[in-house]
C-alpha cells in the first residue's frame, strides 16, 4: 500500500509552494491519476514517491511517504540519449530489484 500523510513540496530557489498538505492512499488494486496544468508538482510528487534522494537539491519536503511492501518506479519525463535507446520494459527491469517477488 501506498500512503502520503500530510506532503508538502516547496521549491528551495524561492520557497513557491507546490503541495500542500496533502494526504491520501491507494490500496492494492487500486489506481490513481496525477491532473494538473504544466509546471504546478506533477512529476515532483511522483519523484518524492519514488526517488525523494533526487529531490534534495531543489526541493524541500515535508511530511510521509510509505511505500511498504510496494515496489516504486520512475519513468523520468526527461531522458538521456543511453535511456531513450531502452525500451520502457527494459528501464523497469533494471530498476527493479526482482529478487523481492516471491514467485512460489
Amino acid at each position: 500500500m501506498l500512503t502520503v500523510k500530510n506532503l508538502n513540496l516547496y521549491i528551495l530557489k524561492d520557497m513557491r509552494t507546490l503541495i500542500e498538505d496533502l494526504s491520501f492512499s491507494v490500496q492494492p488494486g487500486e489506481r490513481l491519476a496525477l491532473i494538473g496544468e504544466e509546471g504546478n508538482g506533477k512529476s515532483t510528487i511522483l519523484k518524492a514517491i519514488a526517488q525523494p534522494h533526487v529531490l534534495k537539491d531543489y526541493v524541500k519536503m515535508t511530511g510521509e511517504i510509505s511505500t511498504a511492501g510496494e515496489i516504486i518506479a520512475y519513468l523520468p519525463q526527461l531522458r538521456d540519449r543511453a535511456l531513450m535507446e531502452k525500451t520502457t520494459e527494459d528501464y523497469f527491469n533494471q530498476m527493479v530489484d526482482w529478487h523481492h517477488f516471491d514467485y512460489g
